[in-house]
């Protein structure tokens, strides 16, 4: 029997935490074109600089943390009947500080959609954004802060054997169950407007994660073959079958129904399809 439990810490995409100062949101030159008298006192800070008109803003909450994780770990190794060797391992994870994002410049809902369907409905295009000077540009102010709500269970179950001729051979089948708020990508605001939504988008709910292949079975093997002491011939066959965009060889990760356009109005198209109970 073997096991350990711990907390684990690591590091977000630095081109996160790039964009925050990079993308401040502030201009000291007034875009080409645009007179200064006709930019918006909205738009214009204590220092003289210009907030940028068509552009992303990053930001983060003041008490940031680096992703943490607590994950716990027991498996049973056992010898069997026939030479088996057989392997039952239990994995737990519990998010302590996941990533999560929000576009602080959305406006609140006007009205919900009609119908079962009842999501909220930001207005569309030119009514959704709080700092656009020019309505439908389609910027944000994307906030990083952080959520516990996430985690993970896995249950892999696998047999193994060695032939005295040469062949070792093993089998396994894995379930796992894992959710999170948000898909992972690069960029913020692709954080944000990639990630399917039910409802407020700024609230996202906990849902299945795209790398949590539910079913996975596995199987490998090696046979060796020696010519003599010191000269051996290798060859390996391994076959993976996982659950995602098809339940066939190789998986592939889980995927969402959204719809073609944005139906709840908050400028990206990443809305959930309706489906009734």
């Amino acid at each position: 029997m073997r096991g350990g439990t711990g907390i684990f810490t690591g590091r977000v995409p630095f081109v996160w935490i790039g964009n925050v100062i990079s993308n401040p949101g502030n201009n000291p030159n007034l875009f080409p074109g645009i007179p200064e008298e006709d930019i918006p006192n909205s738009h214009k800070s204590g220092d003289d600089s210009i907030l940028q008109q068509s552009f992303d803003v990053n930001g983060m909450v003041d008490d940031f943390k680096w992703p943490q994780l607590w994950t716990t770990n027991v498996a049973i190794d056992q010898k069997l009947p026939w030479d088996l060797l057989g392997t039952l391992e239990f994995l737990y994870g519990k998010d302590i500080n996941a990533v999560v994002v929000r576009n602080a410049d959305l406006v609140k809902p006007v009205s919900k959609i009609a119908g079962p369907d009842g999501r909220p409905y930001y207005g569309g295009s030119g009514n959704n954004e709080l700092n656009s000077f020019f309505p439908g540009s389609g910027e944000g102010v994307y906030v990083l802060d952080n959520t516990s709500s996430g985690y993970n269970v896995n249950l892999t179950a696998q047999l193994r054997k060695a032939f005295s001729f040469g062949l070792n051979g093993s089998l396994s089948y894995s379930f796992t169950e894992a959710k999170n708020k948000f898909k992972s990508t690069e960029i913020a605001s692709v954080l944000f407007s990639e990630s399917p939504v039910q409802g407020d988008p700024n609230a996202p709910k906990l849902s299945n994660s795209e790398f949590g292949n539910r079913h996975r079975i596995v199987g490998g093997g090696t046979y060796t073959h020696r010519w003599s002491p010191g000269l051996a011939t290798h060859f390996g066959l391994f076959l993976e079958v996982a659950e995602g965009n098809t339940f066939a060889g190789a998986g592939g990760n889980r995927y969402s129904y959204t719809y073609s356009g944005d139906v709840n109005g908050d400028g990206f198209s990443n809305d959930l399809i309706y489906i009734p109970t």
